[in-house]
């Protein structure tokens, strides 16, 4: 092996250990953050699709509450 002592080999050991666990530890969080950001973009996409349905429900009944005054002037003039 290389010519390090016992305690660099205990202090390398403890320091990838350290390391180890840090990762683990961040991996955990970073899973946890973002399950909960989906589960908000899960909720924001429910909102957004029944603000669009809402907009499209008065987009129709504007356009078919404007019918009768399209029609009446696309009709040509009597005289």
């Amino acid at each position: 092996m290389i010519g390090w002592d016992l305690d660099t080999w205990i202090s390398l050991a403890v320091l990838v250990t350290a390391l180890t666990g840090f990762y683990v530890a961040l991996r955990r969080e970073l899973h946890a953050e973002i399950s909960g950001l989906r589960g908000e973009m899960a909720d924001l996409r429910v909102d957004l699709k029944a603000d669009i349905n809402r907009l499209d429900d008065r987009v129709y009944a504007l356009a078919s509450g404007m019918r009768p005054h399209l029609e009446k002037s696309d009709r040509p003039a009597s005289s």
